[in-house]
């Protein structure tokens, strides 16, 4: 793996500070480990999953996380790309990527397959916010926060 630039660094320090702030011990939020999807046989490392379960949970018994979240600076093509169609295919109902070129956050949403095949898996539902807007978790609306506090 490339080394992290600076900017990709600062985002990574902000967002896991409001995912910290803004999340309970009830939570688990993985920074930038291994997230293992075995019914796509596949094992990503994005830059944060969190889990609606407590940290001490046992892998085998954490569900699905409710959302990831990619900072994309120079990985831009790979995180929209073979790391999207993977979430997808793991039902992940809610993924950021953190846009640190076009400074916005895109979030997908609804992962659907167009034809069954692996390359095909998509999120039918894509949104963007910008600098001025907030985000907010699908499944958790308390996780909320604006798009520049998560920008370097």
């Amino acid at each position: 793996m490339a080394p992290q630039k600076s900017r990709h660094m600062s985002s990574i320090s902000a967002i896991a500070r409001l995912l910290i702030e803004s999340t309970t011990r009830k939570d688990d939020v993985v920074i930038q480990g291994t997230l293992y999807l075995p019914d796509c046989n596949s094992a990503p490392e994005p830059d944060f999953h969190l889990f609606d379960v407590p940290r001490q949970t046992p892998l085998h018994a954490k569900p699905k996380p409710f959302l990831v979240i990619e900072v994309s600076d120079q990985t831009y093509r790979r995180d929209s790309g073979s790391k999207l169609r993977v979430y997808a295919q793991a039902g992940i109902e809610d993924y950021w990527i953190v846009n640190l070129q076009l400074q916005r956050v895109e979030i997908y949403r609804d992962p659907v397959a167009v034809s069954g095949h692996e390359k095909d898996w998509r999120y039918a539902a894509v949104t963007y916010r910008e600098i001025g807007q907030n985000v907010m978790s699908l499944r958790r609306p308390e996780i909320s926060f604006p798009v520049a506090d998560m920008l370097p």
